[in-house]
């Protein structure tokens, strides 16, 4: 399989305090779904922030096929999107058709062309009987599909998500998994930051697990259960993983 994203020995940390990401190394395969686990604080959400171009490691290197793209920041920006935990923060638009099309319309691209990617994006992530509604109207689950949304409509080549299942109800837990799972068979590469590994773990091509940010195990999602417990992460039952799968 193909290497998308790669990092070498990244590590990052803020003013005066020591490193909170230490000698990050990480492989990708184009087309991945990827579960990155880890208990709270474990450093998550910064490696993701750190990739997408938000926070700038003090060393090491990321390439994006086979592209050194570390200090690109601009670059990495488009070729990598970020939906955040808060989807919310994302929502811009009185409507959610013009929320897909706020990013496509600063960037000034095509009518036509705007037209195609908000079709394409409304029927992938099943938000085409939504299109005209107020986006802080709709149910969690909705929301978090169109944060996805407008970020997946600027086409980037890899989609990281930060605990997409922070507090939904069952029903958005529920819409989220679709979405993921139509985005997977699309060939869309994925990155998926949660704690709650049974909700996602049948998706998953490999599992990258850090504690106190470093990576502790990376590999197939069902040879690394056994180990999760040691690092502060439920371990799920098979039953429970099944009940998610279906």
């Amino acid at each position: 399989m193909k290497t998308i994203l790669e990092t070498k020995e990244l590590s990052f940390s803020f003013p005066s305090k020591k490193e909170v990401l230490r000698e990050i190394s990480i492989s990708v395969g184009e087309g991945e779904l990827v579960l990155l686990c880890g208990e709270n604080g474990s450093g998550k959400s910064l490696l993701l922030r750190a990739l997408k171009g938000l926070l700038s490691p003090i060393k090491g290197t990321i390439s994006i096929e086979g592209r050194d793209l570390s200090r690109q920041i601009k670059e990495r920006n488009r070729a990598i999107g970020l939906v955040f935990q808060d989807a919310e923060t994302q929502m811009v638009g009185q409507s959610v058709e013009r929320d897909l099309r706020f990013g496509l319309e600063n960037l000034k691209i095509e009518l036509n062309e705007q037209n195609r990617r908000v079709e394409e994006v409304a029927q992938l992530l099943n938000l085409s009987h939504l299109l005209k509604e107020r986006p802080r109207s709709l149910s969690g689950g909705e929301q978090r599909r169109v944060a996805i949304g407008g970020v997946l409509i600027m086409e980037p080549k890899i989609l990281l998500l930060d605990e997409p299942f922070a507090n939904l109800d069952w029903e958005g837990i529920k819409q989220v998994l679709a979405s993921l799972a139509s985005l997977k068979e699309s060939g869309v590469t994925i990155v998926v930051a949660t704690h709650e590994i049974e909700k996602i773990f049948s998706l998953s091509d490999s599992l990258i697990l850090l504690e106190r940010g470093e990576v502790v195990a990376q590999g197939s999602p069902l040879a690394l259960l056994e180990v999760v417990e040691r690092y502060g992460v439920r371990r799920p039952t098979l039953e429970e993983i099944a009940s998610w799968s279906n």
